[in-house]
């Protein structure tokens, strides 16, 4: 698939014309990415990135996992989410090489 037609498939997607299969994956994808952000979220490199971007930022949006409960800005709340989401998700590896394929 072209990356034009994946965003106009995407664009045009709404949740009445997505299958009960598909939501209930959605649904388990959300919690299972939730999961291990709030416990990444307690890992060494996440908590040293955590430390370092909240010295003088603006508390806007939660950041996963903080207790207690810490907020940053939007931009710097998604980056150390993201790196908490990131930190033990080990499920699409290519094991022989322990990289992402």
């Amino acid at each position: 698939m072209t990356t034009k037609a994946l965003a106009k498939f995407t664009a045009e997607l709404c949740y009445e014309k997505l299958s009960a299969h598909s939501i209930e994956m959605a649904k388990k994808c959300l919690l299972d990415w939730l999961g291990i952000a709030i416990r990444g979220s307690q890992e060494k490199p996440v908590r040293i990135i955590h430390d370092v971007i909240l010295q003088g930022d603006a508390p806007k949006a939660n950041i996963f996992g903080s207790i207690p409960a810490k907020k940053a800005s939007a931009l710097n709340a998604a980056f150390i989410n993201s790196a908490a989401s990131h930190s033990l998700d080990f499920d699409d590896l290519h094991n022989p090489s322990i990289i992402h394929p």
